[in-house]
C-alpha cells in the first residue's frame, strides 16, 4: 500500500471543527487500510476525486467529485458499507 503524505480537508459537511486531515491514497485496499485506522483518506485520478471521512456523529461520508463538483455522496453508518462505496467508486477515479 503506498500513502503520501497528510492533506487537510475544509468545511466538510458534519464536522464541527471544520477542518479534516485525510492520507492520499492509490488504491482501494490502501484506503480500506486507513480508515479502519480512523484515517480519513483522498484519491484521485484522470476521471475526477473521491473523499471518505468520518463525520461527528461517527458515520463514514463518502463523496466522488470531478472537476471540483460533488456527483455522489453517501453518508454510512458502517466501515463494510462505505468499502463496498469505495468498491464501486474508486475503479471510476481511472475511467476516460
Amino acid at each position: 500500500m503506498k500513502t503520501s503524505e497528510t492533506i487537510s480537508l475544509f468545511n466538510l459537511p458534519g464536522v464541527h471543527s471544520g477542518v479534516v486531515d485525510a492520507v492520499q491514497v492509490t488504491c482501494r485496499t490502501g484506503a480500506t487500510e486507513m480508515l479502519k485506522k480512523g484515517q480519513s483518506i483522498i484519491a484521485s485520478g484522470n476521471n475526477g476525486a473521491l473523499h471518505v471521512w468520518q463525520d461527528d456523529a461517527g458515520q463514514y461520508c463518502c463523496q466522488f467529485c470531478q472537476f471540483g463538483q460533488p456527483i455522489e455522496t453517501s453518508t454510512y453508518k458502517y466501515l463494510a458499507a462505505a468499502d463496498e462505496w469505495l468498491r464501486i467508486w474508486f475503479p471510476k477515479l481511472k475511467q476516460a
